[in-house]
């Protein structure tokens, strides 16, 4: 693929920048954590039987902290590329950057928690199962960032 150094005419050529965004923030350590988080609540989604509403609400509440995650990033890489030392203006920058992130992430919980606990709690629910659904999709989530964590290390020695 060309290196993207000014402004692309192609749209087929735009899109596959997209496309290496998206690979380069997947190798990031927290997108992969918020994977995880996102494979857990669909787990929980399925267990509650969630309506399309519901999904629509928890994928835009998903969305939302990925894209967060990924202008950190960007933001964190152009800081790194224009400051060679400590500066104050780019901490704060990056500190802003990342508790987007945060934000992002506490209206997520919150959102996931408004639409998923009152299903999992419902009286006329056997809690077990929809628990143990949940709780076995967060484990074999966890269990592949690991495993693609270790992979990973691996290919980079």
């Amino acid at each position: 693929m060309a290196k993207h150094v000014g402004p692309s005419r192609d749209l087929l050529q735009s899109v596959g920048f997209a496309i290496r965004g998206l690979k380069l923030s997947l190798s990031q350590r927290n997108m992969r954590i918020h994977m995880l988080a996102a494979v857990t609540v669909a787990c929980m989604a399925i267990a509650v039987r969630a309506s399309g509403l519901e999904w629509a609400i928890l994928a835009l509440a998903v969305g939302l902290v990925w894209v967060a995650e990924t202008v950190n990033t960007a933001f964190e890489s152009l800081t790194d590329l224009s400051v060679r030392e400590w500066n104050p203006l780019a901490e704060k920058a990056k500190d802003l950057a990342a508790g987007a992130v945060l934000l992002a992430s506490i209206v997520s919980v919150a959102v996931a928690a408004g639409v998923l606990l009152p299903a999992l709690l419902h009286p006329s629910r056997p809690l077990r199962m929809g628990w143990l659904i949940s709780a076995g999709c967060a484990v074999l989530a966890a269990v592949l960032v690991t495993i693609v964590d270790a992979w990973k290390g691996r290919r980079e020695r």
